[in-house]
Parts: C-alpha cells; structure tokens; sequence
C-alpha cells in the first residue's frame, strides 16, 4: 500500500526496522499533544506503555507516513479497531492523521468490515468526530497496569463497504433481466420465422 501527495508525505506498511522511531515519535507526540488533557502521572504511565508491550500491541496492520527518510505520523488496525493513530507535533494539522486514518478505512474496507471502533484518548476525539466518527461513551482503560487514563470509545460505518456489497448484487440483477429479455426476443423471433414459413406458399 503506497500513495505520494503533492507535499511528498507517503505512507506505507511499517517494517520490522521502523520500531524505535515509531515508539519515539509515539513518546513526543504523547509528551507535547496531550498535556492539556491527562495528568504527569497519567502522561508518564503513556509513555511507559508502548516501552512495555512494543509495536506488537498495535495490530495485525501498521501503516506510517514519511516525509523523505522522517517518519511523521503511524497509524494501526487490530481486528476492526484502530488501535493508534499519532502525527509527530510538528507534521499535525496538515492533513497527516486524516490521509492514515482514510488508508487505515480502506484497510478495513477491503477486509469487508462495515464498522471500524476506536478506544480514543480524549485529546484525539475532536480529530475523529471530524472524520466521521461517533462517540458511543466516556470510558477508561489501564496503562502500564498501573495507571487508569479517561478515554472515548467511538464508532464509524463504513459506508463504501455497504456500497460494495450492495453494487454487486445490483449489477447482476440487471445482467439477468438483459438477459432475460434477449431469450424473450429470440423466443420471438423464432417464432415469426416459423409462423412466415408456414405462411408462405411453398
């Protein structure tokens, strides 16, 4: 999976060598974007969370977007949940989250999901509520099973995947009833050159 925009950010799948700069740019973006929102114990519960578990804990898919050899952003999916979404300080409110959120639906779409799920923390729920995504209730969960932190469980309907499911059964319907009416034709036309041969005087 790979796409270029016009700023040269490009996203891909993560590799095995990409790790330590994912958690890095995981511990920056939690350390600089979410102060306003959690505590220094719940900040520093955070940060030692991903140090603990790893990238394995992030899902069965891992994209990150790339700005020439810089890492700027990292998203991941696991059995229809997106379980991070981060943009380096720096690279936010430039389209990053947005464009790994959409290649993370398509991910979704493709293996025929109609709901995608998120446990987001509460500096992220404007970011999904602008993209579509609706907020179920408030909830918690537990960080370096030491820490408590408040978070928002949230939900979107992929909509293109119910147009993908729907297309098709459309699309064959129609290829029937053309077909049916060409039998009909033919039917007919047999039919008149029958009747016209016996008509005809020999």
């Amino acid at each position: 999976m790979q796409e270029t925009s016009s700023v040269e950010i490009s996203i891909r799948q993560a590799r095995t060598s990409d790790r330590d700069r994912i958690i890095q740019l995981h511990s920056q973006s939690i350390q600089q974007l979410c102060t306003a929102d959690y505590n220094p114990a719940q900040i520093q519960a955070l940060l030692e969370d991903k140090k603990v578990y790893g990238t394995k804990s992030w899902g069965d898919v891992v994209l990150v977007a790339e700005y020439g050899e810089e890492i700027v952003g990292f998203s991941a999916l696991m059995q229809g949940t997106i379980s991070a979404m981060y943009v380096h300080p720096k690279w936010t409110r430039q389209g990053i989250g947005r464009r790994l959120l959409q290649a993370i639906e398509r991910e979704a779409i493709f293996r025929r999901w109609q709901w995608l799920f998120v446990k987001a923390s509460v500096t992220a729920v404007p970011f999904y509520r602008a993209c579509g995504y609706q907020i179920l209730h408030p909830t918690q969960m537990m960080v370096a099973r030491r820490e408590w932190v408040p978070c928002v469980d949230m939900q979107k309907q992929l909509v293109a995947t119910i147009s993908q499911q729907r297309l098709p059964s459309r699309q064959t319907a129609i290829c029937w009833q053309i077909v049916q009416l060409c039998l009909v034709g033919l039917i007919v036309l047999v039919a008149i050159a029958k009747m016209m041969q016996w008509l005809l005087p020999r």
